[in-house]
C-alpha cells in the first residue's frame, strides 16, 4: 500500500503539462516499480485530451527501490499531456511491484491521498520547474532550515494549505507569476550568499 503525500500539474510556456508526484510506501516490502494511470481536468472540472495526442489517460512510471516507511521525495515528469487548459490532475489507477515479485492494483480512490504536499507549488508555478537552480534552492532552505524549528514548520503547514488554491486559481496569469518571480530571486540570491546551494537536490526521505 501507499500513500500519495502530493501530487500537482503546471504548464509550460508550450502548454506542456508536467506531473509532480510524491509518495511513501506504507507497506513492509521494498518497491520495484510503480505505475500510475492519470487524467487530467481543466478549470471546471472536466477531463481534457492532450492536444498532440487526442487521448486524457496517461501512464507514468516509477523506478526504485524504494524501502518501508520511506518516501520518494517529489518527482517530475515533464510533457506528460499539452494543453493550456489543464489545472489539475487525479489517479485513477496505481500498479505496484515488490522486488519479491508479488504485485498490488489500488485504486485511485484508495490511495490516501493527503491534503498536505511537500512541493514548492508557487516556485514551480513561476520557475516552470520543479528541477532548477532557484527551486533546488528554495527546497534545501525548506529541508535544512524552516522544517528545524516548531515556527518554521507551521510556515510549512500554512503554505501548503493556502497556496495549492492560489496556484490553481492564478497560475496560468501573466501577473501572478511576474509578481512572486520578482519575490522569489531575490529571496533565492540571498539565501544562495548564506550557503545554500543552487546544485541539484533530491528532498529528504524518511
Amino acid at each position: 500500500m501507499i500513500e500519495v503525500k502530493f501530487i500537482n500539474v503546471t504548464l509550460d510556456s508550450a502548454g506542456g503539462a508536467k506531473v509532480i508526484l510524491n509518495f511513501r510506501n506504507l507497506s513492509d516490502k521494498v518497491i520495484k516499480y510503480a505505475y500510475f494511470t492519470l487524467e487530467p481536468y481543466n478549470r471546471v472540472e472536466d477531463t481534457v485530451e492532450c492536444t498532440i495526442s487526442h487521448e486524457s489517460s496517461s501512464r507514468i512510471k516509477y523506478t526504485g527501490p524504494l524501502d518501508p516507511d520511506c518516501s520518494t521525495g517529489n518527482m517530475l515528469w515533464e510533457s506528460v499531456w499539452y494543453n493550456y487548459s489543464i489545472v489539475k490532475v487525479k489517479i485513477t489507477s496505481a500498479e505496484i511491484i515488490y522486488m519479491d515479485g508479488s504485485e498490488e492494483k489500488i485504486a485511485g480512490n484508495e490511495l490516501n491521498i493527503s491534503e498536505s504536499g511537500t512541493g514548492c507549488y508557487v516556485a514551480t508555478c513561476v520557475y516552470g520547474s520543479y528541477d532548477c537552480p532557484q527551486v533546488w534552492t528554495l527546497r534545501r532552505y525548506r529541508d535544512y532550515s524552516l522544517s528545524s524549528t516548531w515556527y518554521g514548520r507551521t510556515f510549512i503547514r500554512l503554505y501548503y494549505a493556502v497556496s495549492p488554491a492560489a496556484v490553481r486559481s492564478f497560475g496560468n496569469r501573466k501577473w501572478f507569476r511576474a509578481f512572486f518571480r520578482k519575490r522569489l530571486d531575490r529571496m533565492t540570491a540571498r539565501l544562495q550568499r548564506k550557503g545554500f546551494s543552487a546544485e541539484p537536490y533530491k528532498d529528504r526521505k524518511c
